[in-house]
């Protein structure tokens, strides 16, 4: 039935425009400069959690950028996204294929609230829906959904398929462009993030 989304989540936009505004090449991976940025505003508004999709698995090439971006990490409690998938085995009496966690960076894991494991389901090149998989194998890393929360009992867990779809239905929650979250301009008023999930 109808419901409304609950009003202590915010959507932070990866978007198209704020690739534009920020100057960020469409093929770059997004500046970790920026996600620090972010997290400053955040902790500064007084935000409840921070939620990352992205997996951080590997170092930047700059200590100092990922310095900066894990103890912004530390500033306000974050929630960063592990990853499973499977490689391909061979042995002398033919393959198989092994499930494997993909963590991220120590420096990044040590910051973290918690980790939760994430999987994006594409169709026609567009993710549509953020579901929590769950992993026999590594059966004490919640889903991002469980994580970004705080319920960590499957048995609590809402029957619930899609991650937004746990605090709402789809596209009832506040959208905000990357952009805006960290404009110097303050588009935003101060304490916007109060007491809310950012995804």
């Amino acid at each position: 039935g109808a419901r409304p989304a609950r009003a202590d989540v915010v959507i932070v936009s990866i978007d198209e425009p704020s690739y534009s505004a920020l100057e960020v090449p469409l093929k770059d991976m997004w500046p970790r400069a920026l996600h620090t940025k972010l997290l400053t505003r955040l902790a500064n508004d007084g935000a409840k959690r921070a939620v990352f999709d992205i997996l951080f698995a590997e170092p930047s090439g700059s200590a100092e950028v990922d310095e900066a971006l894990a103890q912004a990490m530390g500033r306000v409690p974050t929630v960063i996204a592990a990853v499973t998938g499977f490689s391909h085995q061979t042995t002398l009496n033919g393959s198989y294929m092994l499930e494997e966690l993909l963590k991220p960076a120590p420096i990044f894991a040590a910051k973290a609230l918690s980790l939760g494991i994430t999987g994006l389901p594409i169709e026609n090149g567009r993710i549509h829906a953020v579901i929590p998989p769950r992993s026999e194998l590594f059966p004490d890393v919640p889903s991002l959904a469980q994580a970004a929360s705080g319920i960590v009992s499957s048995s609590k867990m809402p029957n619930t398929r899609a991650l937004l779809n746990f605090y709402g239905p789809s596209r009832t929650i506040a959208t905000i462009p990357y952009y805006m979250a960290v404009s110097d301009e303050r588009p935003l008023p101060a304490g916007f993030f109060k007491d809310k999930i950012v995804f």
